[in-house]
């Protein structure tokens, strides 16, 4: 049975989870203000790490959405560095999610 953790180390929340459908492989997110710091992830004896930082949007000025986006994203895999990421601008458009509601919930309001 699946279970999920969430403990504090300070101000950082530390949510441990396994990934479903990879027997034995667990994450570990870091959460400093709700956003994703780093996230491990172990699969026997190997460790993918991604690392999240610079929080901003990134959106072209005239084109705000007031939605965060990690502006660096490393990956390392045993240590290694695999690939890393710096965002400049994004084009990210609508972020809600417009979903229909059930009649039998909408009566209840």
């Amino acid at each position: 049975k699946a279970t999920t953790t969430l403990t504090w180390q300070g101000d950082k929340a530390l949510v441990t989870y396994p990934i479903p459908g990879v027997a034995g492989a667990t994450a570990t997110a870091t959460l400093v203000n709700y956003l994703p710091e780093r996230v491990v992830v172990t699969h026997g004896t190997d460790t993918t790490e991604f690392v999240y930082g610079k929080w901003a949007d990134w959106n072209n000025p005239l084109f705000k959405i007031e939605a965060l986006y990690a502006g660096t994203m490393v990956e390392r895999r045993n240590g290694a560095t695999v690939r890393t990421l710096n965002a400049k601008v994004t084009e990210i458009g609508q972020v809600y999610v417009v979903m229909p509601v059930p009649d039998s919930i909408a009566q209840r309001r």
